[in-house]
This record gives structure tokens, C-alpha cells and sequence, in this order.
């Protein structure tokens, strides 16, 4: 409210007091202040900040609601939008022009509250096709995917060079994020780096000496990625919080559901079924415990806490 910007989200209990929108919202909504006086006030209004990733699906369903949650508590937001660079072509998804007075308007009625949607974000009609679906005329994107266990297995060692190709997109974004970060972020009193399935993945074996010096005063949230080796990393190695070189002493928290279907160690999830079967990779056995837990003690971890959400039966946290 410093900055004259009215509150457009809240979250469950249905109280409006956030705001939410793209940095083109933000130049807009505040183009009569001064860019030292925007920088000074989200300095001086943030208890501290948080870099969100989003999952492999774009900033939809659970994304958005974790970063209410922390702004709830009276965090800073930024989250990249892997999505929204049309240039490269990697992957795309057409957005909502207008975000902030977008869900002004939707969340001004109480029969039109956003929180629980889908989707806000993205239109209504936006996709992204996955290059390697058959397609006649919707235009396709290699970085877009859809996870197949049946696919993976039929030929494991080009989707171990996939998924890496899908990592080293969002370690770049995230390169760009720390080597442009804002002064109100690089100066927070506490700085997190948070992100849930394949932003989880990211979130927790990205590295940078930059950014790890301030996760020191905040640390890593890790949403519905187990930290294992399996179908989303090449090797054992790349399941390493940090690639191996995180500070042991950064706190971190990781939270998944027990029977997750893309993670957890139920024969019906994704990660089982590939490394269950010929010719597939990832762990196996006793080491498959589709959590954090292992790999925090492995490294060494002083302060790691990892969650089992028993209530939550899908890929996600905030719905049963």
C-alpha cells in the first residue's frame, strides 16, 4: 500500500490484502514514484524475500497458492516464469494481459475468488504442446513435455539427456535472476530459494556462490521433489542439494506426499516404474524412499527438515 498498489489476492480465508502481477504491472502501477523510492519500500516492507520456481506446468494450481502463502506471511515473491519467452521457442505460454487489474477484477466478487482456480496467469486457451506429440498445426515446444514412464523406457538414455536439457533451462534463468538481482533482494534480511516438482528439482540442486551466501540467512523449500536419484535426473550425483557445493549449514525444508505419482516410492509412481523395470535407472529397494530425508543426512545437513504430508494424495500440498 506504500506504493499506491491495491491488494488484488488473498489466500483461504478469503481476505484480500496481497498483490499479485507481472514486472510489467509493477512500472505501471507505480510509473508516478520514483524507481529509488519502489526499490526502498520493498526493501523496507518485506520481512525478506523468496525466489519461486514453478513446476513443469507453468505458475498454475498449487504455484501461485504457495507464493500467496508466503507473502501471507509477509515474504516477497519473485518468480520467473519459465513460460514466458517466446523468443527462444523452448517453451511458451500465452499470457494474461494486465495481470494485477486481471485479478483485481476476479477476486473483487466473492463468487469469482481465484485462489483455488487452475489458472489465472495464462489464457484460457494457452498451451504447450510438447514437440515431441504429433501435431498438425498447433505449434510445438521441445522443452514442454508430457512424463511417460512407457516413453522413457523405450529410450532411457535420450530422456537422461533431456532432462538435463530441461535443468540447464531453468539453472540459466536462474543464472540471469541472481546476475540481475534487485538490490531489495540481495540486501534482504532473509533470502529463500523455493520451488515444487520440477522447480523443486531445481530449487534444490542449483548452485551459485552468489545466491548461496544469502540462503544462509533464509534457506531452501523443496515441494514435491524427492531429492532422489530417478527419471528426472541423469545420475545419482545430480540429485545433490546444491550439485554437491551447498552450504551444510543453510537451512532446508522439504515437503512431498507419501504417494505422489510422479516421486513417491509407491509402485505406481513414475520414479518406481522406471527404475523398477529393464533397462530403466534410479533408485531401487530401500534407497527408493521418495523423500529428501537421505540425501539431507548423506551430505551432511545441520538444519533439514523434511515433511511427509500424509493428507495429500496428488502432486501437490495445498488440496486433499
Amino acid at each position: 500500500q506504500a506504493l499506491g498498489l491495491q491488494p488484488n489476492v488473498g489466500d483461504s480465508d478469503e481476505q484480500i490484502s496481497q498483490w499479485m502481477g507481472r514486472r510489467a504491472d509493477l512500472l505501471e502501477e507505480t510509473r508516478t514514484l520514483p524507481p529509488a523510492t519502489v526499490n526502498a519500500t520493498l526493501a523496507e516492507c518485506a520481512c525478506g524475500w523468496a525466489i519461486f520456481l514453478h513446476g513443469s506446468g507453468g505458475f498454475n494450481y498449487d504455484n501461485p497458492r504457495y507464493a500467496i502463502m508466503l507473502a501471507t506471511f509477509g515474504y516477497g515473491v519473485l518468480a520467473p516464469d519459465s513460460f514466458a519467452g517466446q523468443t527462444l521457442g523452448l517453451r511458451y505460454k500465452a499470457p494474461v494481459v494486465g495481470l494485477a487489474a486481471h485479478l483485481r477484477k476476479l477476486n473483487s466478487k466473492p463468487s469469482t475468488l481465484s485462489f483455488w482456480c487452475e489458472n489465472y496467469v495464462y489464457l484460457p486457451s494457452a498451451s504447450c504442446t510438447p514437440a515431441m506429440v504429433v501435431q498438425n498445426s498447433t505449434k510445438a515446444y521441445p522443452l514442454c513435455y508430457d512424463t511417460n514412464p512407457a516413453n522413457i523406457l523405450a529410450h532411457p538414455e535420450d530422456w537422461r539427456a533431456y532432462y538435463e536439457r530441461v535443468y540447464l533451462l531453468r539453472k540459466l534463468e536462474l543464472d540471469y535472476v541472481v546476475a540481475n538481482m534487485p538490490g531489495y533482494i540481495a540486501g534482504a534480511g532473509k533470502v529463500f530459494l523455493a520451488g515444487e516438482s520440477e522447480g523443486g528439482m531445481a530449487a534444490a540442486r542449483y548452485y551459485s556462490p552468489r545466491l548461496e551466501s544469502l540462503l544462509e540467512t533464509g534457506g531452501r523449500i523443496v515441494l514435491q521433489w524427492s531429492c532422489q536419484f530417478c527419471y528426472y535426473v541423469s545420475c545419482p550425483a545430480n540429485a545433490r542439494i546444491g550439485s554437491g557445493h551447498a552450504n551444510l549449514s543453510t537451512p532446508v525444508l522439504a515437503m512431498i506426499s507419501p504417494v505422489d505419482p510422479y516421486f513417491g516410492p509407491e509402485s505406481s509412481s513414475i520414479a518406481f516404474q522406471v527404475a523398477n523395470s529393464p533397462g530403466g535407472y534410479g533408485a531401487t529397494g530401500a534407497e527408493e524412499t521418495g523423500n529428501c530425508f537421505a540425501q539431507l543426512v548423506q551430505q551432511g545437513f545441520k538444519h533439514a527438515y523434511t515433511l511427509v504430508a500424509t493428507a495429500s494424495v496428488v502432486h501437490g500440498l495445498t488440496v486433499q
